[in-house]
């Protein structure tokens, strides 16, 4: 079933007008025809099943047949990603939404290449969180996953409140696999039952950066003999992640 991501709803209205853009997507790109069905989502959650009734590439009308909330069966995951160069960023995005991670937070360490500038941060972020909706449309996720503006490192772990909080870090003597519960403890407590994933840019994480995350209750583990690329360590986790308490390997569960 195709999905649309759009912002704001009536959600008691019989029929609904939908933005220029989605409109156009709709009428010039994906050609629908008048009684066709796809589904509008409002990113967290809330879903409505509508049908086609007329429109043109600025402005589309549907009748809505159904509403109905879905529920984020993924587990909670939070990127913490030092940001690379060049437009890596975006694959990190793109792959590691239609993997479920919830959360993304760029942050500079000691090493990162990828600074961007103070003026151009709104402009970027704005980009992302296009790049995390599409990928949400095309994975057929409900919740679309948060982007939070660039953040030094010390300041992101401050913010982090995951109950789970690990570090790649390719000298650490403790493997992933030990450090993984056999069940991840769920409650009314903030943070329980998320987990916080801190991986280094290109040139990897300095000792100091180290440091301060064990500060903040961090803890190092090794993925394995091999060492990853920055853009390749979010996707290797967040799968393993998902399989172990996520909705990876899971059937899927039937919408409407």
């Amino acid at each position: 079933m195709r999905r649309f991501y759009v912002s704001h709803l009536d959600e008691l209205a019989p029929t609904l007008e939908l933005p220029a853009e989605i409109s156009h997507h709709i009428v010039t790109v994906l050609r629908l025809r008048p009684a066709e069905i796809f589904d509008l989502c409002d990113g967290a959650g809330r879903c409505w099943r509508v049908a086609l009734e007329e429109g043109n590439a600025k402005k589309v009308r549907v009748r809505v047949l159904e509403q109905r909330t879905e529920a984020e069966t993924a587990v909670s995951i939070e990127l913490l990603q030092g940001m690379p160069k060049g437009e890596r960023f975006d694959l990190v995005l793109q792959k590691n939404t239609e993997l479920g991670v919830s959360r993304f937070v760029p942050v500079y360490t000691q090493r990162c290449q990828g600074r961007i500038a103070r003026d151009k941060e709104d402009k970027k972020r704005q980009r992302w969180e296009k790049i995390v909706q599409e990928a949400a449309r095309q994975s057929g996720r409900s919740w679309v996953p948060k982007v939070e503006k660039p953040a030094s490192l010390e300041t992101a772990l401050q913010r982090c409140t995951a109950g789970l909080r690990l570090v790649l870090w390719e000298e650490a003597e403790t493997e992933l696999s030990a450090m993984l519960p056999a069940k991840l403890e769920h409650g009314e407590e903030h943070g329980r039952g998320t987990i916080a994933v801190l991986i280094g840019p290109e040139g990897g994480l300095a000792a100091d950066d180290i440091a301060l995350a064990r500060a903040y209750g961090f803890v190092p583990v090794r993925f394995g003999p091999r060492i990853l690329r920055t853009e390749t360590a979010g996707f290797a986790v967040s799968t393993v992640l998902q399989y172990l308490y996520g909705d990876t390997g899971t059937s899927p569960q039937p919408r409407g």
